[in-house]
């Protein structure tokens, strides 16, 4: 009898010492500010039957990287005490400017004006730490200008999505305060670009951003 209650106080002890060990949990809605870089690359294939081409199908290579700043936010759910599931979403200005190297006199060529993207979350907690994975959806609006005879002529603005996946780390800096670092890879799939009321080529572009953030949780 005397060494069960002994083993009983034993454990009671540990699990006292665990619990005020442990750090805040990952659980619950939170929302923030990040900033970083994003680097694009792009191409365009020229339709076949556009003045620029000559009746030729021709794939020019685009690529660039720029400054990214916006707002992100979630709910996550801990359904263990290592496992967390979530959904997230994040809005970014970008300031990218994604250009050819064979025609510099393009400057930008095609710029990444703006981001989002939903996703869910998959994550897990090691030393009070969450690792995580991402997969959803991003969406990009694209804005070229014809800048080829420094004219203003041809400009159009289109918006493209596709999938998206990610890691990242995130860490309590304080109680109700979360740190990150994340990178996501989306595919953005294509888009148009129209001159003279004709489709005048198609980007396909794919962009790699890598953001540091802080959020308040609740």
């Amino acid at each position: 009898m005397l060494k069960r209650a002994a083993a009983a106080f034993s454990s009671l002890i540990l699990l006292s010492s665990a619990a005020l060990g442990a750090g805040p949990g990952y659980g619950g809605l939170y929302i923030g500010a990040q900033g970083g870089g994003t680097w694009v690359d792009d191409h365009e294939d020229y339709q076949p039957d556009s003045y620029y081409t000559f009746g030729r199908a021709v794939t020019q290579p685009l690529s660039g990287s720029g400054a990214t700043l916006g707002f992100f936010g979630g709910y996550d759910a801990e359904v263990t005490d290592m496992f967390v599931l979530g959904i997230a979403g994040d809005v970014n200005w970008d300031n990218t400017a994604i250009n050819a190297a064979e025609l510099p006199d393009y400057k930008p060529w095609v710029k990444m004006n703006w981001d989002a993207s939903m996703k869910a979350k998959f994550g897990a907690v090691v030393d009070d730490t969450l690792l995580y994975a991402t997969l959803g959806y991003g969406w990009a609006n694209f804005s070229w200008n014809n800048r080829y005879f420094d004219t203003d002529d041809g400009t159009d603005s289109p918006v493209s999505g596709g999938v998206q996946v990610g890691l990242g780390v995130e860490k309590h800096l304080l109680p109700n305060l979360l740190g990150k670092v994340e990178a996501t890879w989306t595919n953005y799939g294509s888009y148009d670009v129209h001159y003279e009321d004709e489709t005048y080529w198609r980007g396909q572009p794919t962009a790699l951003a890598v953001k540091a953030g802080v959020a308040v949780q609740f």
